[in-house]
């Protein structure tokens, strides 16, 4: 099993560092891919971890596409935390065919992100699958 804990997938490169430079701050190892939904997908199968989170729209993907792959292809099933910008976006529309997801709308608090991620590594999940 890799160190990895956390897995980012972002097409802007500046969010992906603050992410992932909090999350490593706060002990919770993570990697920033590419901002190619291929590069999440190879990626996932390499690192194996427990939470994904990726922006809804890659340059070569959605996360519909970059979630069926990493799930089918990868020995670990992520759990999904979905970025966007759009409130009306057709990725929060379609959120509740999603398992195991969420989705948090940007800009959102980090330290909001980082207790959801705690909450999903210690599998409690008592909170709505929808965060705003």
């Amino acid at each position: 099993m890799s160190a990895v804990q956390i897995l980012i997938g972002d097409d802007s490169i500046e969010y992906g560092r603050q992410i992932q430079r909090y999350m490593s701050d706060n002990y919770l190892p993570s990697e920033i891919c590419p901002h190619l939904g291929t590069a999440v997908i190879e990626a996932a199968k390499r690192l194996s971890p427990k939470i994904l989170i990726c922006d809804e729209i890659l340059r070569d993907m959605n996360v519909y596409d970059i979630i069926d792959a990493v799930r089918t292809e990868s020995a670990e099933k992520p759990y999904v935390i979905i970025t966007t910008p759009c409130p009306d976006s057709p990725v929060r529309k379609r959120s509740h065919q999603l398992r195991n997801a969420c989705i948090f709308m940007k800009p959102y608090d980090l330290d909001i992100l980082f207790d959801h991620c705690l909450k999903i590594l210690n599998n409690n999940l008592q909170f709505s699958p929808l965060q705003t």
